[in-house]
């Protein structure tokens, strides 16, 4: 990555992490590092002083080496990156406690241009207007999971979906959802 500014980039990805999740719903580009999509907001969120857990095929123990992040299982880990929604990893993921809820997981989810789960969902809640209507690339028992995990705020993960275009769309744990047939 000879004349790339790593730290540009990585302020640039962070940027667009905080407004996904404050704007729930809404795309925000991500500039690439690598070929593997999920490297990027890795590589801007991990440190040595926070935990992660990376599920799929891809190698990911560069990140891991850069960031000095620990790689734990994902029920301990502050940060999971996974390249399909898997229902059992976010059971599996921390909520934080009512004296800490910042203790919980922050989860990133790869969706693939060939995915065929589309799931419709209104959207309310701190950072959307009224409401409003979006489709997110995960099945609906994987939202119906998130939902749940969600429904004891302020306990609850934040979710990040992140899609073939390099497009970030986040959920906060107060983003209320509705399925739409």
């Amino acid at each position: 990555m000879d004349g790339v500014n790593i730290e540009k980039i990585n302020r640039y990805n962070f940027r667009a992490c905080i407004q996904a999740l404050s704007r729930p719903g809404s795309r925000e580009r991500i500039i690439p590092l690598s070929d593997i999509p999920l490297h990027a907001p890795a590589h801007c969120l991990l440190s040595s002083e926070v935990t992660c857990c990376f599920k799929g095929k891809q190698d990911y123990d560069q990140v891991a080496v850069l960031t000095g992040s620990e790689q734990v299982a994902a029920a301990g880990a502050d940060y999971i990156f996974c390249e399909r929604a898997d229902t059992q990893v976010l059971a599996a993921a921390k909520t934080g406690s009512l004296l800490h809820p910042d203790h919980s997981a922050t989860l990133f989810v790869q969706s693939h241009p060939q995915q065929a789960d589309q799931t419709k969902l209104r959207l309310q809640g701190p950072g959307i207007n009224k409401s409003t209507v979006i489709a997110l690339p995960a099945p609906q028992d994987f939202l119906l999971e998130l939902q749940q995990k969600n429904s004891n705020f302020p306990l609850g993960v934040d979710c990040f979906f992140l899609d073939a275009d390099n497009y970030l769309t986040g959920l906060s744990r107060t983003t209320r959802m509705e399925f739409i047939q």
